[in-house]
This record gives C-alpha cells, sequence and structure tokens, in this order.
C-alpha cells in the first residue's frame, strides 16, 4: 500500500516535471520567434492596410448613414410601407449577389483598381440618392432608391477585393510575420470595423 502511495507521488511528480519542461520549451520556442508575431502597430504602418481598413469603415458607414435616413425621407414623400420595405430589402438582395461576382473580378482584376472603381462609383450614387441639385436631379423616391440599389452593387467592389489586399500588402511588408495569426488579427480588425 505504501509503495503504492510512493509509485503515485512519484508519478504525480515526474508528470509536473513534464508538464514544467514543456511549459519552458513553448516559452523559450516563443521568445526565439518573437519576431514572427503579428503586432499591430506594425500592421498600422502598412498604408495599404491602413487604406483598407479606412475602405472598410466607409463602407460600412455607407449603408448605417443611409439606412435610417432613407426611411425617413420616404416616408416624407407619403411612399406605401411596401415600397419603403422594398427600398431596403432590393439592395441587400443586390449586395448579396453582387458579392459574388466582385469576388471573380477580385481574382481576375488589380484589387487596387477595383477598390478605386468602387469608390468612384458609390461617390457618385450619393449624388444620385441625394437627390442632388449639382447634378439637376430634382426629388423622386424611385431615382433615390435606384442609388441606394447602385450603391448596394458597387460596395462589394470596395469590400471583397479589400481583405486580400491587405493581407497581401502585410506579408510583403512583413514576411516573417506568422501567417495564421496575421490572417487571425486582420479578419478581426476587419470584423472590428
Amino acid at each position: 500500500m505504501e509503495q503504492e502511495a510512493q509509485q503515485k507521488e512519484l508519478d504525480k511528480h515526474n508528470a509536473l516535471h513534464t508538464d514544467g519542461e514543456q511549459h519552458q520549451i513553448a516559452e523559450q520556442a516563443y521568445q526565439e520567434h518573437a519576431e514572427l508575431q503579428v503586432e499591430y502597430s506594425k500592421l498600422l504602418r502598412v498604408a495599404r492596410f491602413t487604406l483598407g481598413l479606412l475602405a472598410q469603415v466607409l463602407c460600412f458607414t455607407t449603408f448605417t448613414f443611409v439606412e435610417p435616413t432613407l426611411s425617413i425621407y420616404l416616408r416624407s414623400g407619403n411612399n406605401s410601407l411596401t415600397f419603403i420595405g422594398l427600398a431596403f430589402t432590393l439592395p441587400a438582395f443586390v449586395a448579396i449577389l453582387s458579392s459574388s461576382f466582385a469576388f471573380i473580378l477580385a481574382e481576375r482584376f488589380k484589387k487596387q483598381a477595383l477598390i478605386l472603381l468602387g469608390f468612384i462609383l458609390v461617390g457618385l450614387m450619393e449624388f444620385v440618392v441625394g437627390p442632388s441639385v449639382i447634378l439637376g436631379f430634382p426629388r423622386n423616391d424611385y431615382v433615390t432608391v435606384a442609388g441606394v440599389i447602385l450603391i448596394a452593387l458597387f460596395i462589394p467592389l470596395i469590400s471583397i477585393p479589400v481583405m486580400p489586399d491587405v493581407i497581401e500588402a502585410a506579408s510583403e511588408r512583413y514576411p516573417t510575420m506568422a501567417e495564421e495569426i496575421l490572417h487571425n488579427k486582420i479578419s478581426g480588425v476587419f470584423v472590428a470595423c
């Protein structure tokens, strides 16, 4: 019985020693590869990363600004609830479909060019949503809804290629960073935006 208790104590000591060694080995490996770790301050020094974050924020800001003001605007025009509902539903469906095509375009064309094109087109559509006195658009709720639908069509030209572009830029600038950790941190930042 006593010998059995001593054996258990010895096994427990060996297990703790082994766990301690494993922890020490892991800590040493972490220290040796500290340069592989991804730091947000390093990522923010990459211009395309910072611009990509800004692009993503602007994409979401476009919709979060348009959506609440659109309902007020359309209600003031004495539109039916069905029309107002469609004004919110159609852009969502268009954005879903457009995202599929934006992915294909991002594989075939230069990502920065697609992002720039997306910004130009979304910027122009903001005048359509307006309505724009500069472009001579009078108040027309159908034109406004068409502008929102076109924004939904063009937003994926920004939001879809921006993630691979940012990852590519960070990988080029810091090739020794651990790739999986880099992807996870960049994805986390984009989700937070």
